[in-house]
């Protein structure tokens, strides 16, 4: 009798995880709860530990960070009861992308650096190679791209021992975004291909979505706008099917780029203002701030002075708080730029304005 509920929980997790592959977030989560409600009553914490992390993971792809957090501390609490290194490796794994995602990235790094202690203590490449592919992630977002793809070789070169195709393709596709940080369009659309192909083999649309939006993006800087409205809308339709908030808000965020380069300023803004209102919503510091960089532009293009200048400082105070500071380093190259076009005393005078007073740094006096 014991031993069916066992079989029945694990088949009821199971059949959750297909139906989040599928985008059916409610689905899986009535799923889950059966699965947890048996594993309660049997006492299976080992059961109850998985379910509740696949919750927590639902929890933070519809953008709810502070549910998936008070989840994930009680899979924390269970693991460290049982002993299990590994279930508490890939739980401060989890929780680490939180921290990343809320701008902590100093906080997101040691819960990097205790998974991956354990992970190689364990032997347990996967794990390894997940945790090494995140951390490249956050040097990335600091600017270090060469540490990056130390860090996303070293992860490639396990998954593809593994067999590991959607780690693979992951992988292949931040290389890519590498290379196109470094001006390689053409290497990294190679790239970006053939993440796209193993994504669409093993029909996992999130990985889809992601990628096709970062194809739209090389197709923006070569020109081609309508190319990359089709595959954004793609991407668009996908995310929207899966419920992905945090992929929706990107992308509404580089279509509203096009709208902008095509004239359209009003139709602009209210694609940035939808992004900006998820992002602010899902706390992602990094992310709403580069919404708030793109929405001064427009702003200042309408001679709204006063808003972008305050837009382009929210956004500046976050990302040097967060540690981005190739981030910071374009925003105060767009205020630099803001001044001159305006004009030094006039901007000076906006400036007090909207700083109540304050004297204006080193590198913009």
């Amino acid at each position: 009798m014991i031993s069916d509920l066992k079989g029945k929980s694990a088949t009821l997790h199971q059949m959750a995880g297909i139906y989040v592959t599928r985008g059916d977030l409610d689905g899986a989560m009535k799923l889950y709860q059966q699965s947890l409600q048996i594993d309660e009553g049997l006492g299976n914490l080992q059961g109850k530990s998985a379910t509740l992390r696949a919750m927590a993971n639902v929890h933070v792809t519809r953008g709810d960070l502070g549910g998936a957090m008070t989840v994930y501390q009680q899979v924390l609490e269970i693991v460290e009861r049982l002993g299990d290194l590994q279930g508490k490796s890939a739980t401060l794994h989890e929780i680490a992308g939180i921290y990343v995602m809320r701008g902590d990235l100093n906080g997101a790094m040691k819960l990097y650096q205790q998974s991956l202690q354990i992970d190689e203590g364990l032997g347990d490449l996967q794990s390894k190679s997940t945790t090494l592919y995140e951390m490249a992630n956050v040097y990335v977002t600091r600017g270090d791209l060469g540490g990056a793809m130390k860090l996303y070789q070293q992860s490639l070169q396990i998954f593809e021992g593994l067999g590991d195709l959607k780690g693979k393709s992951a992988t292949l596709r931040q290389m890519a975004n590498v290379y196109v940080t470094r001006g390689d369009l053409d290497g990294a659309m190679k790239l970006y291909q053939q993440s796209l192909q193993i994504f669409e083999g093993l029909g996992n649309l999130k990985g889809k979505a992601t990628t096709l939006n970062n194809m739209a993006n090389v197709y923006v800087t070569r020109g081609d706008l309508d190319g990359a409205m089709k595959l954004f809308q793609q991407s668009l339709q996908i995310d929207e099917g899966l419920g992905n908030l945090q992929g929706k808000s990107i992308t509404l965020n580089n279509m509203a780029g096009i709208y902008v380069t095509r004239g359209d300023l009003d139709g602009a803004m209210k694609l940035y203002q939808q992004s900006l209102e998820i992002k602010e919503g899902l706390g992602d510091l990094q992310g709403k701030s580069a919404t708030l960089n793109n929405m001064a532009v427009v702003l200042f293009q309408n001679g709204k002075y006063q808003p972008a200048l305050q837009a382009l400082l929210e956004a500046l105070v976050t990302l040097e708080k967060i540690g981005a500071r190739p981030g910071a380093d374009t925003v105060a190259g767009l205020i630099v730029q803001f001044r001159s076009k305006l004009g030094a005393e006039r901007f000076d005078l906006l400036w007090r304005d909207v700083t109540g007073g304050a004297s204006l740094p080193d590198w913009l006096s």
